[in-house]
């Protein structure tokens, strides 16, 4: 137990010891002059990147509010393929809603005190003060190392913080669900119920503004630095899975709740991330291959 608890109390700061030393070119390797340095900032700073107004901050006010905009009008820019990839997820979803009681049987069936604490250390990512002190570290790294691209990191992270909160409120409302411990009634329009769970999508809600914006592997990357960033990746993608899982295991979420909960948070990550980049896609794409099915955002 005593493990455990140290893993729980140094998670936070492993994570963001892995971000730091696998943050891209951006960390000079090596010594330049004050001249290419201001020049270097210039021409690729990431803090200008996906700014529609060339004098706008990559953080503030005016830029919550951009991001805010972008955010919501996403489902305008839907075409044709992303109708198709929202009635997969739909059609998913309703396949789970079919299966819920026999996976729910499955999962307490399998459920054990050692798994159980695998679960619920990964489960903190899903704590109410998790995000906010993942943005301030991010905010002390960008005020201590006078990095505007850490302190933006700062904000992307808490807007998705909020935004998947909200959302999985507006969820839960439209499909109230009952949690399993309870029974299992399905209703729409109602104030109180669960059906969308909240411990995922804020697990989730962080993934890909750190995995964006710091752990993209590049061609150019070291062997050592592509199998680090690697594996950063699939421990942040195994946070929500686990948090998943704990939800299911402690009888407090169907299976289609922990889904759209990750769904929730995945999706506004990935469209925040997508605002301060260049390039903002706001597709969602489903592909099947081989008994597998992939999600590219």
């Amino acid at each position: 137990m005593n493990i455990l608890n140290i893993l729980k109390a140094s998670l936070l700061s492993v994570f963001l010891f892995l971000i730091l030393i696998c943050s891209n070119d951006r960390c000079a390797a090596a010594p330049v002059s004050d001249d290419e340095a201001d020049g270097r900032e210039r021409e690729e700073s990431p803090d200008q990147q996906g700014m529609e107004d060339p004098g706008m901050k990559p953080y503030g006010w005016k830029r919550l509010g951009d991001d805010l905009g972008y955010y919501f009008k996403t489902p305008a820019r839907f075409d044709k393929k992303n109708a198709r990839n929202i009635c997969i997820f739909a059609g998913m979803t309703a396949f789970l809603y079919a299966e819920r009681k026999d996976i729910r049987e499955t999962v307490l069936e399998s459920k054990t005190d050692p798994r159980m604490d695998i679960y619920e250390t990964a489960r903190i990512s899903s704590r109410g003060a998790f995000d906010p002190a993942l943005a301030l570290l991010f905010l002390a790294s960008g005020k201590l190392r006078h990095r505007d691209y850490d302190i933006e990191t700062a904000q992307i992270i808490m807007e998705s913080y909020a935004l998947s909160s909200i959302m999985t409120g507006v969820g839960s409302f439209i499909l109230t669900a009952e949690r399993p411990e309870d029974g299992d009634d399905i209703r729409f329009f109602h104030t109180q119920g669960h059906g969308v769970s909240l411990d995922v999508a804020l697990s989730s809600s962080f993934v890909f503004p750190v995995i964006d914006r710091y752990l993209k592997v590049k061609s150019d990357d070291t062997t050592g630095r592509k199998v680090i960033k690697r594996t950063s990746q699939v421990l942040l993608f195994s946070l929500p899975a686990l948090t998943a899982m704990q939800r299911m295991s402690a009888d407090k979420h169907w299976a289609p709740d922990v889904f759209l909960g990750g769904l929730v948070g995945l999706s506004t990550g990935k469209i925040l991330a997508n605002v301060h980049e260049k390039e903002r896609p706001s597709k969602i794409d489903v592909s099947f291959s081989a008994g597998m099915v992939q999600f590219r955002f």
